[in-house]
This record gives C-alpha cells, sequence and structure tokens, in this order.
C-alpha cells in the first residue's frame, strides 16, 4: 500500500471559526488561485482536526467519499474503521494518479445554544511518488515509496557496466563533483550522475554515453568502377539518340551499377578482375 509522505510535522492550516485542520503531507503553500494548499508524493493521508468544542466532524474528501460522525447508517463503523478508526484523525487512501487534485472539505458541530457549525476547505494535489534517474546509463528511474507518510532510502544499485570505460561512482551534480548520498531520503524527483574514465584515461573525460556514427563510405575508382561508368556513360548516349526502351533501362541499370561500386559496394567484383588478369 503507498502512502503519503511527512516531511516535518504534521502544518496547521487556515482557521475558520473553530474547525482547524491539519495534514500530515509533504508541503504547504500560500493559498494562490489555481495552487494547492498541500502537496503529496503518496497516496494515502492522514488528516487531523484541530477543531475546539465541536461535538461532531464531516469529512468530506473529495472523491465522492464522507465520513459523518452523526451517521446512523449500519456500515458506518466498517467506513471508520476503513479510516483509521479515529474520526477526528482519519487515514483517506486515494486512487493512484499523477498531479491529481481533491477539495477536502472538514466540517465541526456544535449543538449547544441552538447548534453552530463551521467549515473549512483545502486544496490537495497528489504528484505520486518521487523518482531518481541514472544519467549516463541506460538504467530505466526507480520510483521511491514513502513509509508510514515519511520518505525512504533508495538502496544504492549494482555498478552499472560500459564497455572500454571504468564505472566511477554515483554523483548529485552534472559536474560530478559530489558523491551521490544514499542514506539520505529522496524527498522528491532526484538523479544520480555516473561517472566513467576511459580506459587508460583521466576520469570524467567521458560521463556521457559515446555517440555512435553509422557506417561511412568513401567514393573510390578502380578498374571495374572505371569500366562501369565508360559503359554506362555510352549507354546514355545511346539512350538518348535512339530513345529505344531497351537501351533506356541498360543505361539506368549501368548507372546505378557505377555508383555502387564507387561506393565500394562491388570490391567483390574488382577483386575477381584482378584475378582474370
Amino acid at each position: 500500500m503507498r502512502h503519503v509522505t511527512i516531511t516535518a510535522l504534521c502544518m496547521l492550516a487556515v482557521m475558520i471559526g473553530s474547525a482547524g485542520l491539519c495534514l500530515a503531507v509533504d508541503e504547504a503553500f500560500a493559498a494562490e488561485a489555481g495552487e494547492p494548499d498541500y502537496i503529496a508524493h503518496g497516496y494515502k493521508i492522514k488528516f487531523i482536526s484541530t477543531a475546539t468544542d465541536a461535538q461532531h466532524v464531516r469529512w468530506d474528501f473529495g472523491d465522492g467519499t464522507v465520513l459523518d460522525s452523526r451517521s446512523s447508517d449500519p456500515g458506518f463503523a466498517d467506513l471508520l474503521t476503513a479510516h483509521g478508526g479515529n474520526v477526528w484523525a482519519p487515514e483517506h487512501q486515494y486512487a493512484e494518479g499523477v498531479n491529481t487534485d481533491y477539495v477536502v472539505t472538514q466540517t465541526v458541530y456544535n449543538p449547544f445554544n441552538g447548534g453552530s457549525e463551521d467549515s473549512v476547505s483545502q486544496l490537495i494535489r497528489i504528484v505520486g511518488p518521487p523518482t531518481v534517474t541514472f544519467d549516463g546509463t541506460s538504467m530505466a528511474p526507480v520510483t521511491v515509496e514513502y513509509v508510514d507518510y515519511r520518505p525512504s532510502v533508495l538502496t544504492r544499485p549494482a555498478d552499472p557496466v560500459r564497455d572500454g570505460y571504468v564505472f566511477g561512482g554515483w554523483y548529485s551534480d552534472p559536474g560530478r563533483t559530489t558523491p551521490f548520498d544514499w542514506s539520505t531520503p529522496v524527498a522528491e524527483d532526484t538523479t544520480a550522475y555516473a561517472k566513467w574514465t576511459p580506459v587508460g584515461g583521466t576520469p570524467g573525460d567521458d560521463d556521457d554515453p559515446p555517440v555512435v556514427d553509422g557506417p561511412k563510405h568513401t567514393i573510390k575508382i578502380d578498374g571495374v568502377t572505371a569500366l562501369l561508368i565508360i559503359t554506362a556513360f555510352l549507354s546514355a548516349v545511346a539512350a538518348v539518340y535512339t530513345r529505344h526502351p531497351v537501351a533506356v533501362v541498360t543505361a539506368l541499370i549501368l548507372g546505378l551499377l557505377s555508383a555502387a561500386g564507387a561506393l565500394g559496394y562491388l570490391d567483390f567484383l574488382d577483386s575477381a578482375w584482378r584475378m582474370i588478369q
């Protein structure tokens, strides 16, 4: 089961009357248009009411689930158990997703003196667990889950292998100057940079994977190619004057063979020609 992260003690949200709300999540932001009040890197969030003098509380978790202490529904006991058993500090499991927003509303009630109620709403954005990307390798990114609402560490992976290079360790910066600290919990997306040393070279000479160029061909004229070019030229002249289909096709075929020979694709014919001579 995935959990939301806690990087510090739960934070006190905006107070509206007596309906204080505290969330065990990653970060809190100033309320701005379209911006979340809280960021969560997991999917299970613990809500803590800080309301005073309230007798009942109702939670609307923003995904269609409502938990109301005033409920007389027979299924309320099971619903409460599924949320941790404490209606004043419920734990709610959200569906897995990335960058999903939920508006959570807490309403508290006091039946004395004719009754009163207060509400507070918060926008929560679930961004999903952080990942570690391994730069300079073909290794796939790794997701680092939160455990008991806290970020966890990533076990150092096996050293990668690369032909012609010696692995020089993991670093936390593109310049490969600061060693990557595998004992630090991963609280956000991060990158581990691999350092490579060419065999017989200087460390850091080639930290990024090499770019392999495609095959290159050079133009060369050997005996067979020269003969083909001359024959193709004469055939082309004959085709222009006669305009006979056979002459045109012959000229085209000889032209293609001449080009192939110039690019080195007909070297075997040149070898055979030398043997005949």
